[in-house]
């Protein structure tokens, strides 16, 4: 199976640092339609005064990565920087720019650093309609809960404090400390503790061939079932695993793909730096 969506990026934040978010109301959630074409997430953004969807993208840290056509249509300002992207089947560098504003129903970001959607010729996205991709950066300051069975996606200001429909609730568990608070968490399962990468572009909850075939005294590859899938110590299974061969930082077990979020409500909290189910 070709591993387009899943991802680890290295850490490219100096460039984001400077985006500028605000909400027509601190207090007043934001729900905009979510909507899923396959196993990709997509929703609508304003760039510029252009309407593009854009593929919300988990496992992404930056904040956008946008086709070199929307670039061009918006007139991004280049930045003359550039960050090294590592996918599963290999490294490429992207080029940087800036864009002035980027509306997300009623929330807005200015000033916003996107970078060229560049892949490497080994592991190419899926196309399904996106024009790009919305990382994780852009959201640090906010709650982000993603509803799939519901097709919403809610944005909460890190002020807010709603409780009711759109809240972020459920069973908390902790990014893990050592990954620059990415949605990063262990769970405990059969094979023992894994760290996992919440990835709404994987298209699968997987575990690495490595991990799994140290874990079993050199198991054949394949997918894995186990009974026991606790998170911030609630049991979320049984939770089936594939199993792919890929090359990923230590002490970094796989993903957490569409299969869960099809199935639950997750809200990511950036500002506390947790994740929560229900």
């Amino acid at each position: 199976m070709r591993s387009v969506y899943c991802r680890v990026f290295l850490l490219s934040l100096l460039l984001a640092a400077d985006c500028r978010a605000a909400f027509a109301s601190s207090q007043v959630p934001v729900v905009v339609p979510l909507r899923i074409v396959g196993h990709a997430a997509i929703v609508m953004a304003t760039i510029d005064g252009v309407i593009v969807p854009l593929q919300v993208d988990s496992g992404d840290s930056t904040t956008a990565a946008l086709q070199k056509a929307v670039l061009d249509r918006v007139g991004a300002t280049p930045t003359g920087q550039s960050s090294k992207q590592r996918y599963i089947k290999g490294i490429v560098s992207s080029p940087w720019y800036r864009v002035h504003r980027v509306q997300i129903g009623q929330a807005v970001f200015t000033n916003v650093a996107a970078r060229l959607d560049a892949h490497p010729a080994s592991d190419p996205a899926k196309d399904v309609g996106q024009k790009g991709f919305l990382g994780t950066g852009l959201f640090k300051t906010y709650r982000v809960i993603l509803d799939y069975p519901d097709h919403t996606m809610t944005l909460l200001s890190k002020s807010s404090v709603e409780r009711g429909p759109h809240g972020c609730t459920g069973s908390a568990v902790s990014f893990s400390s050592s990954w620059h608070g990415q949605p990063v968490t262990k769970a405990d399962t059969d094979l023992g503790q894994v760290t996992l990468w919440w990835d709404t572009g994987a298209p699968a909850t997987i575990l690495s061939r490595s991990f799994v075939q140290r874990a079993t005294s050199g198991r054949a590859p394949g997918p894995v079932m186990s009974k026991r899938f606790v998170l911030g110590g609630t049991d979320f299974g049984p939770q089936r695993f594939a199993v792919w061969p890929m090359s990923l930082p230590t002490g970094f077990s796989g993903f957490i793909g569409y299969d869960f979020f099809s199935r639950h409500v997750v809200c990511f909290d950036f500002p506390d730096g947790e994740v929560l189910i229900r």
